[in-house]
């Protein structure tokens, strides 16, 4: 599916898209989106945003893509609008990651109905602190104090450290970096600070690592100076490669048996009979925790909820022993060593189904097929937009490259021949040639193993060889009837030729630029997909001439951190009439 949005002018604005297989995903696991835009991937300089879900095998999915005209207020909010339209299962998202990006976080509280928890990337966090700290003025022993009180901030455990931390930052900052961690972080710091994101669903993602690293994958097919509709079948093509990946780790994933020698606890076993081996692996470390920990104590029970009491914090258990107050269970949606040590104290056993979230179940994961996406790319392809770019606009070193590029391809099909008919070949290419240098059309049709052409043609045809002069087409291969293969028949079409007689064979002719063009937008209307038109669209898609910054396209206002962007100093140039003195 690939939806677009332009402006009144015309000019591209949005360029959606998503196929089957990533909203199936969204579907089955909205719990989580990370969202994060990379640049230089096509040559109209139109960022692009990617959507990104983890399913319940940890693995990192494709929600959807989206090329933008800019990074504007009104063009990310209708983006993530668009996003949220087309997934009603958006109304499940319990978090929205993103970078530090102004514009992407109010998008996000525009457009999503759940009123997710919006959470930082903690790289992006602690580069911020960097940069805000070394243009504070401090001396190089504060800067180091002062971003080791950040990090300390940063994850703190518990109300009690962050305030004790943040009275220390007041103590060491001036006023200046003071007033601006005042205005920029500690009016969110349920979006930075670890304890708090994790009191919401967030699977443990505290970076954007795995869009990061998609992101990556990006760069090495696309290029800055690929046309739209390039980019666009790249995409489709990472993938449906990506998706193949992914079957294959599930495939094995599923078929494989995971156990815990030293495991010793009935509901572990269980969770590896009916959970992902992924989450599985998550309960049997927190039940190796619980061994090693010799400062928990439970209170409580007798149809009341239990109170677990560690060195850092206290945490409730319910009664039956399905759910906890602790960071591992509200962030992941498993058991925790708590309620596993509850289950030890009082006996009682804890209801997997019950206490697990349900993307983490066997029976809750989706068969992936790259049938969705490959299909996709072939369409893309059979429109003919890659490999039939716009000859009027092409210069000729395009041309060559063009022609250069299909010619390897017809050597790749010849130099498999046998000799007689690499031979063969090769004299029909030097015909072409021949007639080509002497500014004479060519027509090629193909012919059968019996030397009869595929196209309407007479059970007896009749070669004859003519003088230029002549009106008649004239044959120039000649067929060879013991070829075990297909072959090709070439027919050269004088550019004065006159009708020609009654008697004679008509061979095919090929067709004017405007009537191939019409023939082919009728014989593929009807079976065309949504995607090929707006593709077809696409190769002469202007934009609004915007003048792009160098770097990242943000500016301050855009940006939660309020930083101006640092600039290099230039070096002063000595004087030209300065003489170098010499000591000896």
């Amino acid at each position: 599916m690939i939806q677009q949005q332009r402006y009144e002018g015309g000019d591209l604005k949005i360029l959606y898209i998503q196929t089957t297989a990533m909203q199936q995903v969204v579907a089955n696991f909205p719990e989580v989106v990370l969202l994060d835009a990379t640049y230089r991937t096509n040559k109209l300089k139109m960022p692009l945003f990617v959507f990104m879900v983890v399913d319940g095998f940890g693995c990192s999915h494709v929600a959807a893509y989206c090329f933008v005209a800019n990074e504007q207020q009104p063009v990310v909010t209708d983006m993530v609008r668009t996003f949220v339209s087309l997934n009603s299962a958006t109304v499940d998202t319990k978090c929205v990651i993103v970078d530090k990006d102004a514009c992407e976080i109010t998008a996000v509280r525009d457009a999503f109905s759940s009123n997710p928890s919006i959470q930082l990337c903690e790289f992006h966090v602690k580069r911020a602190f960097k940069v805000a700290v070394g243009n504070s003025g401090h001396s190089s022993e504060e800067k180091v104090k002062l971003l080791s009180v950040l990090g300390a901030m940063l994850h703190a455990a518990n109300d009690g450290e962050y305030m004790e931390e943040k009275a220390e930052f007041e103590r060491l900052a001036n006023a200046e970096l003071s007033t601006y961690f005042a205005v920029n972080w500690d009016n969110c710091a349920d979006m930075w600070v670890r304890y708090l994101c994790d009191k919401h669903m967030n699977l443990g993602n505290n970076t954007n690592n795995r869009v990061e690293s998609h992101n990556s994958k990006i760069k090495g097919i696309l290029r800055n100076s690929d046309e739209l509709h390039v980019a666009l079948r790249g995409l489709t093509t990472i993938h449906a490669v990506l998706i193949s990946e992914q079957e294959h780790a599930r495939v094995v994933a599923s078929s494989t048996r995971r156990y815990a020698y030293t495991n010793d606890s009935v509901t572990v076993d269980e969770c590896f009979n009916v959970l992902t081996s992924y989450a599985a692996q998550l309960i049997a470390k927190e039940n190796s925790k619980l061994k090693n920990a010799t400062d928990i104590t439970v209170q409580g029970g007798s149809g009341c909820d239990y109170t677990v009491k560690t060195v850092h914090a206290e945490y409730s258990v319910t009664a039956d022993v399905t759910s906890c107050t602790c960071r591992t269970y509200v962030s992941m949606g498993i058991i925790c060593r708590h309620m596993l040590h509850v289950s030890v104290h009082s006996g009682a056993s804890i209801d997997v189904q019950r206490s697990v979230h349900k993307r983490w179940f066997k029976c809750s994961q989706i068969p992936l097929t790259a049938t969705a996406s490959t299909s996709s790319a072939h369409s893309i392809g059979q429109t003919g937009l890659i490999s039939q770019p716009d000859y009027s606009a092409m210069s000729r070193s395009a041309k060559y490259n063009h022609a250069f590029r299909a010619l390897k391809q017809v050597a790749d099909c010849i130099a498999d021949c046998g000799a007689q008919q690499f031979r063969q070949r090769m004299q029909v290419i030097d015909d072409v040639i021949g007639l080509w240098s002497r500014n004479v059309e060519v027509v090629v049709n193909a012919v059968d193993e019996s030397g009869i052409e595929e196209a309407n043609m007479p059970d007896e045809v009749e070669e004859a060889t003519v003088e230029p002069e002549s009106p008649v087409r004239e044959e120039l291969s000649q067929v060879n009837e013991d070829a075990t293969s297909e072959d090709t028949h070439v027919a050269a079409v004088q550019d004065n030729a006159a009708e020609p007689p009654a008697d004679a064979t008509e061979l095919p002719v090929h067709p004017t630029d405007e009537e191939t063009e019409d023939i082919t937008n009728a014989r593929t209307e009807e079976s065309r997909e949504p995607g090929a038109q707006v593709l077809t669209m696409l190769r002469n898609s202007n934009l609004p001439i915007v003048k792009h910054p160098r770097g990242r396209p943000k500016g301050m206002k855009d940006s939660c951190t309020g930083m101006k962007r640092g600039r290099k100093r230039a070096r002063c140039p000595a004087p030209k009439n300065a003489h170098s003195t010499v000591h000896t």
